[in-house]
């Protein structure tokens, strides 16, 4: 233990280990592909998260050369007449992120999970 008596987090992830096991690796399992091919969208995905059970539907499925990615669910950014706002600048329908990943390592791990997940689903290689 660290000092005046209190354990470090190392030792509180020690004391959860021998009480619980190690924890479960991440994992992601993709589920309901709906195919839809415009500009880099591929398509939609729901994604499972485990350990923590969380599921996150209509997730979009791009490509852009040898570059892959998953976009996270959003909704749409509506005017104050109800329309779905547009940007002035790129013409492109505007979005709110609905779930967010703080912290590039974790995005960069939720990727890397995802789009494999998303492989499996659809029978491909992972690049």
């Amino acid at each position: 233990m660290s000092g005046r008596g209190r354990p470090s987090q190392a030792d509180l992830r020690r004391g959860e280990a021998a009480s619980f096991g190690p924890p479960p690796s991440p994992s992601i399992t993709a589920s309901d592909w709906r195919p839809m091919v415009r500009n880099t969208l591929r398509g939609f995905v729901t994604l499972t998260l485990r350990p923590s059970g969380l599921v996150l539907r209509e997730c979009a499925a791009h490509e852009q050369g040898e570059r892959r990615w998953i976009g996270l669910p959003g909704k749409p950014q509506l005017d104050q007449d109800g329309r779905h706002r547009i940007d002035p600048a790129t013409g492109k329908k505007l979005y709110t992120p609905v779930v967010e990943i703080l912290g590039k390592e974790e995005r960069d791990r939720f990727q890397r999970l995802a789009l494999a997940a998303v492989h499996r689903l659809l029978g491909e290689a992972a690049p």
